[in-house]
C-alpha cells in the first residue's frame, strides 16, 4: 500500500508542474503579442535588439534624406516598448550611442511635410528627457518652436478688408430760375515777372544727395533657407560695402550666424558674440519686430538676447 501511494503522489505533482509551465508560457505569449486596441507599452516591451536595429537603419536613411523609407522602422522600433531616449542603449551584439527614436521619427516626418504629428513625436521625445550636451536638444527645441509657430500661422484667421460704408445720395440741387444775366467785367491783371536771380560769383553749387542703392538680399536669403549659413553671412558681408547702413542685412547676418552655433554644435562663443551684435545692431538702427520675429526663432531669440 506504502508503495503505491508513493507512485500516485508522485504523479500528481508530476502533472501539476507541467500545467504549471504551461501556464506560465502562455501568458508570456499573450504579453509578447500586441493586442487589439493597446499600444505598444501596454502590450509588453520586447528585448532591446528588437528596438536597435531598426533604429539604427533608420538613423542611417535619414542622414542619406531617404526621409520616407525611416518611418516605418523608427515606427517598428517604437513597438517594442523602448520610447525613452537613452545616451546608449543595447546589448553587446546591437548597441547605440543615442537612443531616441521619438526624434528621429518627429524629423522625417517635418522634413516630409507632415508636420502634426512630427509635433507630436517632438514633444514626447522632450517629454522623455533632455540632455544639454547632445546636438539632437538644441535641434529638437529649435523644431518644436519652428513647429509652433507655423501652427499658431495656420490658426491665425485671414485679415478682413473693411467694406467702405456707403456714400450718402446728394441732395438734389434747386433748379434755377430764368432770367436776365448782369454782365460782369473782368479785370485783367497783369504778372509781373520777378526778380533773375543773380549768380554771385564764388558761390558753391548746389550739392544733389544721390539716394541709396536698393539692397540685395534675395541670394543671402535663399542661403540662409538652404542652410548653407557660411555662404548667407559672406553674402551679407559683401552686400554691406554697398549698402553700409542697412539694418536688414544685420538681421540676415544675425540669424545665419545664430543657426550656426545652433545647428554646427561646435560651441563657438565668438560666433555666437557676432550673432548676437547683429542682432543689437539691427534693434538700434529701427529694425522691425515683426521683420526679427519672421527671420529669428523664439528659441534662437532667447539665445541671442543681450547676456
Amino acid at each position: 500500500m506504502k508503495c503505491r501511494l508513493a507512485r500516485s503522489t508522485s504523479r500528481v505533482r508530476f502533472v501539476r508542474g507541467a500545467l504549471t509551465v504551461a501556464a506560465t508560457a502562455v501568458v508570456s505569449a499573450a504579453m509578447l503579442v500586441p493586442r487589439a486596441g493597446l499600444s505598444a507599452p501596454q502590450a509588453g516591451i520586447l528585448p532591446p535588439d528588437y528596438a536597435v536595429r531598426p533604429y539604427v537603419e533608420a538613423r542611417d536613411l535619414i542622414e542619406k534624406g531617404r526621409y520616407r523609407e525611416a518611418i516605418p522602422k523608427l515606427e517598428k522600433a517604437l513597438e517594442t516598448g523602448h520610447e525613452t531616449p537613452r545616451e546608449s542603449f543595447g546589448t553587446s551584439r546591437h548597441a547605440v550611442d543615442y537612443y531616441d527614436p521619438h526624434y528621429w521619427l518627429g524629423v522625417a516626418l517635418m522634413e516630409t511635410g507632415d508636420e502634426a504629428r512630427a509635433l507630436s513625436h517632438l514633444r514626447s521625445s522632450a517629454a522623455g528627457g533632455s540632455f544639454p550636451n547632445r546636438r539632437e536638444t538644441e535641434d529638437r527645441t529649435r523644431r518644436i518652436a519652428e513647429l509652433e509657430r507655423r501652427e499658431a500661422a495656420r490658426r491665425e484667421p485671414p485679415p478682413t478688408e473693411s467694406t467702405p460704408s456707403p456714400l450718402p445720395p446728394p441732395s438734389p440741387t434747386p433748379f434755377p430760375m430764368p432770367g436776365p444775366v448782369p454782365p460782369v467785367s473782368t479785370p485783367i491783371v497783369t504778372p509781373r515777372a520777378g526778380p533773375t536771380p543773380v549768380p554771385v560769383p564764388g558761390a558753391p553749387e548746389p550739392t544733389l544727395v544721390p539716394s541709396p542703392p536698393p539692397v540685395r538680399l534675395s541670394g543671402a536669403l535663399v542661403a540662409l533657407a538652404a542652410g548653407r549659413f557660411d555662404e548667407s553671412a559672406a553674402l551679407v558681408r559683401a552686400e554691406r560695402q554697398r549698402s553700409p547702413g542697412a539694418r536688414e542685412l544685420d538681421l540676415v547676418e544675425a540669424s545665419a550666424l545664430g543657426n550656426r552655433y545652433v545647428l554646427e554644435g561646435r560651441r563657438d562663443e565668438a560666433l555666437l558674440s557676432a550673432a548676437r551684435a547683429s542682432l543689437a545692431s539691427f534693434r538700434q538702427k529701427g529694425g522691425a519686430a515683426r521683420a526679427e520675429a519672421a527671420l529669428i526663432s523664439p528659441s534662437l531669440r532667447a539665445l541671442l538676447e543681450p547676456r
